[in-house]
């Protein structure tokens, strides 16, 4: 007999006065409860949930903030989804102008890649997170749900920092990554001794200390002054 999985999503601990991981759990869901740094929600490794109650999404849009959890959303995972909770048309009667409504979800859709839903209450909430749980769980095995993706930013730092320490004598881009992941940092590469590099799988001890030696080697300058165009 096939073994059923059960159903799993992840809430942030403000939630709980929300009625929706109570709805869920009545649909038979196992509702966890963690201190979630991005989103309300996280359904799998790739889609995450921000739930917006109506006050709630147009005090975050005139403050700025609606436009930050978006960015720092769609940056951490790759299917981003906010829930509008509530009724539309008031917070469409609130605004001067309607469109401003229909301006801020097509920018955050445009530029985040936001996808928007449109619930009545916190159990439609549950009933279309449910939904979002059950694809997810039909597209492969189950695995640990919270899966922050690094920031660009973070990926050009790498970038760089394995550039830097592959520019040393006899290291190419190989041996650098292996020299950043047993060291971790690049000073902690240029300041480390001829054994500590040595470690590095691949490396070796000779050529560890044609490194070092290097490293410490004093600069002498050429009588001839750079061109500026070399």
């Amino acid at each position: 007999m096939r073994k059923v999985t059960k159903l799993r999503i992840l809430a942030d601990e403000r939630e709980k006065p929300s009625g929706v991981a109570d709805a869920l759990k009545n649909l038979g869901v196992l509702v966890e409860y963690r201190k979630l740094e991005v989103a309300d929600y996280i359904v799998s490794r790739e889609v995450a949930v921000e739930r917006k109650e109506a006050e709630d999404f147009l005090r975050s849009l005139f403050d700025g903030r609606l436009f930050d959890q978006a960015r720092r959303l769609s940056q951490s995972y790759r299917i981003p989804i906010i829930i509008l909770e509530g009724d539309a048309i008031s917070i469409g009667q609130k605004l001067k102008n309607r469109g401003t409504l229909w301006g801020a979800q097509v920018s955050l859709s445009l530029k985040y890649g936001i996808r928007f839903f449109q619930t009545s209450d916190s159990k439609e909430t549950a009933e279309l997170l449910h939904s979002l749980a059950r694809h997810e769980g039909k597209r492969g095995p189950s695995r640990p749900l919270v899966s922050i993706r690094k920031p660009k930013g973070s990926l050009e730092i790498s970038k760089a920092q394995l550039a830097v320490v592959a520019c040393l004598p006899g290291i190419g881009p190989k041996l650098a990554d292996g020299c950043l992941r047993r060291l971790k940092t690049v000073k902690s590469v240029f300041s480390a001794t001829a054994a500590q590099l040595a470690m590095v799988p691949g490396l070796g001890r000779t050529r560890a200390e044609r490194i070092v030696a290097f490293l410490n080697h004093p600069y002498e300058p050429s009588n001839t002054p750079p061109h500026p165009f070399h």
